[in-house]
C-alpha cells in the first residue's frame, strides 16, 4: 500500500520537509484552515484505511464512519492533534513558516465560486493565498489544477512536484521550468 501511494503523496511530503528544514530559501506559509483541512484528511484516511482492511467498499465510508467500529478512538484522535501540533511548533519555531490566520471575504469567495466554479472550501484557500499576497499555491486538488489556465491571472497553480522541481532548479516562476 506504501508503495502505491508513495508517488502521490512523495512529493507532498518531499516539499514539507523541505519548507520545514534551514536550508530553504523561499519565503513560505499555510494557512489554519489547511491544517484543520489536513485535520480531516489525515482522519478520513484512518477510517477509509480501517474499510479497505475489513473488506469494506469505501463508497460506504458516509454510512459508517461514525459507528464505533470506525470512528477514530480518543488516542487515534489525540494523535492527529499531537502530528499538528508539533508541526506547527516546528512551523512556527525555528524555520519561520507563517501561519495565516483563515481570513477572507465572504464576497471575495462567492466571487471564486459563481466566477471559477469553485466549492466553498477552494474559494477559501484562494481567497486566503490572494489577501495574504502568495505567489503560488501548492495543491494536488484536482478542482485547482483542472482550472489553472482560468486563475493563472490571479495566482500560479503548481503541484508539489513541479515546486519541488522549481525549487531544486532554482526556478522561481513557471515561465521558466
Amino acid at each position: 500500500m506504501r508503495e502505491a501511494l508513495q508517488p502521490k503523496v512523495g512529493p507532498s511530503r518531499d516539499l514539507i520537509e523541505y519548507f520545514l528544514s534551514e536550508k530553504r530559501q523561499m519565503r513560505s506559509c499555510t494557512s489554519e484552515w489547511s491544517l484543520a483541512e489536513a485535520a480531516s484528511v489525515i482522519r478520513r484516511s484512518r477510517i477509509e484505511l480501517s474499510l479497505f482492511y475489513d473488506g469494506v467498499p469505501l463508497r460506504l465510508y458516509d454510512r459508517l464512519k461514525d459507528t464505533p467500529r470506525y470512528s477514530l478512538n480518543h488516542f487515534q484522535t489525540r494523535q492527529i492533534e499531537k502530528e499538528l501540533s508539533i508541526f506547527r511548533n516546528r512551523a512556527r519555531g525555528q524555520v519561520k513558516i507563517r501561519i495565516l490566520p483563515s481570513l477572507a471575504r465572504e464576497s471575495t469567495i462567492r466571487f471564486y465560486i459563481t466566477q471559477f466554479g469553485l466549492e466553498v472550501a477552494d474559494a477559501f484557500h484562494l481567497a486566503i493565498a490572494r489577501r495574504f499576497r502568495c505567489d503560488f499555491l501548492v495543491t494536488r486538488d484536482n478542482d485547482f489544477i483542472c482550472k489553472k489556465r482560468q486563475l493563472e491571472t490571479i495566482i500560479k497553480i503548481v503541484n508539489p512536484a513541479h515546486m519541488l522541481n522549481m525549487i531544486r532548479t532554482g526556478k522561481s516562476s513557471l515561465k521558466e521550468s
